[in-house]
């Protein structure tokens, strides 16, 4: 037969000490309406937390707190959430930067911790991204310049054609005027004058000289002296040193009379000026 259970005697709270615990408990409950709530702080995208585990697995952080009065453990608790969310919007700004997606809100607490950088690794982000900006500008320019190449070869070869039009066109005009000089013989000396470096000016006194000896006819001989062609050669032999075809070949007849000319008096308004003061030159 087991002996019989004995029940304590009932506890008797006197009605003072029931008022006080009362009272403690109501000015507990406004003290802990102060705390914000935990949506209103911007964590990203993450679950919001709660308490001590809500910074499980971080160093230095323990998981669960010691026992403390009811204000020290409440400001304890205010102090750890304000470096848990300073920590993880520097490590969220630092992810969002380098395209890396910051855990869901099933990612638990230890993903969450995993948003804490240090500073170093922060300003060698920074760096990184300037010598990445940098590369990207050298690229761009090395783009463009590549670009631009065709164009330029093309315009080179534009201006090169054109100025092989230009010779093909003074050529064309040479052989016409050489060839129409029996013709005409103006152009053809004109052209030969030229090729000597003299310019229109001296062509100018080459006509009046020329025109006053033989009217530019290649033909022209005097009866009395025996000069002969468009320079008026005396004697018409002389102009063999320019050409066996001297007779009839008026570009012979130029070839002999300018050099005549650069060799007597330098230029052809040398000439003229010596012809119109002795009548000869």
């Amino acid at each position: 037969m087991s002996a019989p259970v004995t029940m304590p005697p009932p506890v008797t709270v006197p009605a003072g000490e029931t008022a006080r615990a009362e009272a403690s408990t109501q000015a507990e409950e406004p003290a802990r309406a102060e705390v914000p709530a935990r949506a209103e702080v911007p964590v990203s995208s993450t679950a919001p937390l709660a308490g001590p585990t809500a910074v499980a697995g971080v160093p230095g952080v323990p998981r669960a707190m010691p026992a403390l009065p009811v204000v020290g453990r409440r400001t304890v608790r205010m102090l750890v959430l304000a470096l848990v969310v300073g920590g993880q919007g520097a490590g969220a700004s630092y992810l969002a930067q380098n395209g890396i997606p910051l855990p869901g809100p099933d990612g638990g607490a230890a993903m969450r911790a995993s948003a804490f950088v240090a500073v170093p690794e922060l300003r060698a982000a920074a760096v990184e991204t300037g010598f990445e900006l940098e590369a990207a500008r050298v690229r761009q320019r090395l783009r463009a310049q590549r670009d631009a190449a065709p164009a330029k070869a093309d315009a080179a070869l534009a201006q090169a054609r054109a100025a092989q039009a230009r010779l093909r066109a003074a050529a064309e005009r040479r052989r016409k005027a050489l060839r129409e000089a029996r013709r005409d013989p103006r152009p053809a000396a004109r052209l030969m004058a030229a090729d000597r470096g003299w310019p229109q000016s001296q062509f100018s006194c080459l006509d009046s000289l020329w025109t006053k000896e033989s009217n530019w006819n290649y033909l022209a001989s005097n009866p009395s002296s025996g000069a002969y062609g468009i320079p008026q050669s005396l004697p018409g032999s002389k102009m063999a040193s320019a050409g066996d075809d001297w007779r009839g070949n008026p570009v012979t007849q130029i070839r002999w009379g300018l050099d005549y000319i650069a060799e007597r008096y330098g230029t052809p308004c040398g000439a003229w000026n010596y012809s119109q003061v002795h009548n000869a030159y």
